[in-house]
């Protein structure tokens, strides 16, 4: 019951909170300025992953801490990568748009880079086409429909949508919490005895990932708001996601253990990415305005 009704029951609940707090207006940006959106997609489908295998052949790490990290580097954005955004004054507007469309393509995009990158590294999990699409289909209902749900109540109830927004928020990070808590209790030993590559490689994630989604907003000349919205879209991935999938539908929970610790350090990478860029820049730098319609 908890791992086949509870856990997918409960991702839905947080995922149709994340509907209501979004509008089709969320969207215009694929239309007026879709080049940052572009490059956040880009960094989020195909840096992360680099950087998540390069880690695991890297370091030596357990096949369990490898393939977590895998499964966690196809999670589409945090769910609270937009208050960080408002919290470091990044580009809001950005954020919503690369938080919503990678919460929409995960049906699609989650199987295939799991498959990709499971398949280059281990055969230990293998996938066919029809267990891909059971995965398609399990994410459907668990993360895409809830959301369109949720718009749609938005759209329907207005005010008493904005009214649940808050309460769906907190029940989105309380429901993180217990995820961490049970997975480090349950997985106490695998804890003691991999801690040192275990957080050294979940450390060594947050912290390039965070720095190549800010470095790849100054490459493509994207101005310093959204280079700091970039750098935490990049940095911060639906832990609770990668637990939920680890635990209910590859039926492997020891993989959800790397998404735990990542779940306590995540918000640390953006955030030292750009206060460490905030001393060493210049002053005038600082003063680029936020990505308009206009550019």
């Amino acid at each position: 019951m908890l791992t086949e009704i509870v856990l997918p029951t409960a991702l839905g609940a947080i995922m149709f909170g994340i509907g209501m707090s979004l509008q089709t207006k969320d969207f215009v940006l694929l239309r007026t300025a879709p080049r940052p959106v572009l490059i956040g997609l880009l960094a989020q489908l195909l840096i992360m992953p680099l950087i998540a295998l390069a880690i695991v052949w890297a370091l030596p790490v357990t096949q369990d801490i490898a393939l977590g990290i895998l499964l966690l580097a196809a999670c589409p954005g945090g769910t609270m990568s937009n208050a960080m955004s408002q919290l470091l004054r990044a580009d809001l507007a950005l954020s919503v748009s690369l938080t919503t469309l990678s919460t929409s393509l995960c049906i699609f995009t989650t199987p295939l880079l799991i498959n990709t990158t499971f398949s280059l590294f281990s055969d230990a999990i293998t996938f066919t086409s029809s267990s891909m699409l059971a995965v398609s289909g399990r994410l459907l209902f668990i993360a895409l429909l809830p959301v369109i749900a949720g718009m749609l109540f938005r759209r329907a109830f207005p005010m008493r949508a904005l009214k649940m927004i808050p309460a769906f928020q907190r029940f989105a990070f309380v429901f993180l919490c217990l995820l961490i808590i049970a997975m480090v209790w349950r997985e106490y030993e695998t804890l003691v005895q991999t801690s040192g590559t275990l957080l050294v490689s979940v450390m060594m994630l947050i912290v390039l990932t965070s720095s190549a989604g800010f470095l790849i907003g100054r490459i493509c000349s994207q101005p310093f708001r959204a280079c700091k919205t970039l750098c935490i879209e990049t940095g911060i991935q639906n832990a609770a996601m990668a637990m939920v999938i680890a635990i209910t539908i590859l039926d492997a929970p020891a993989l959800s253990v790397v998404s735990a610790v990542y779940g306590l350090f995540m918000y640390g990478g953006p955030l030292a990415v750009i206060t460490v860029v905030h001393r060493f820049t210049p002053k005038p730098r600082l003063r680029d305005t936020a990505y308009t319609r206009n550019n």
